[in-house]
């Protein structure tokens, strides 16, 4: 190999390597703490009360680096009733997200916030609008991994 061409692809590999540990420790680069703290993509079964009346939802979730977004179809009786959409942030066991609906009848939209306390199980709490007239209401709310 030409003795000049061997210093150029050292210099710009040098460089490449540089750059790339200076956006992980800026946290351009969300690389600290992804592999301790675990993944969250796949499918999740909800549940939560409004009212006297417990719901489920499957929930499809999709993370790249600590980004949170998901589907959540809620079944009644064996039927979709409703899908929602989700997007929030995993961060240090914990996922803060909002929800809304896309059915263009449904106005209801949340946010939530749940800890993971078992690698299959998250926990914690949503508020959200829903009802008709339309009240601010609050529930417990669990996700475990389908898996």
């Amino acid at each position: 190999m030409n003795p000049s061409l061997a210093f150029e692809v050292s210099v710009c590999a040098g460089l490449t390597v540089n750059l790339i540990i200076f956006l992980v420790g800026k946290g351009y680069i969300p690389l600290v703490n992804l592999f301790t703290e675990g993944s969250i993509g796949g499918t999740w079964i909800s549940e939560y009360r409004e009212g006297q009346n417990t719901y489920h939802e499957t929930i499809s979730v999709r993370q790249v680096g600590r980004a949170i977004k998901a589907v959540a179809i809620l079944t009644e009786d064996g039927k979709q009733t409703e899908k929602q959409e989700i997007k929030g942030t995993y961060k240090n066991q914990i996922l803060t997200a909002e929800y809304w609906s896309t059915e263009k009848h449904v106005i209801e939209r949340g946010t939530f916030t749940l800890r993971r306390v078992t690698p299959q199980k998250l926990d914690g709490f949503f508020t959200f609008f829903s009802g008709d007239p339309l009240q601010l209401q609050q529930s417990r709310y669990t996700w475990t991994s389908s898996k």
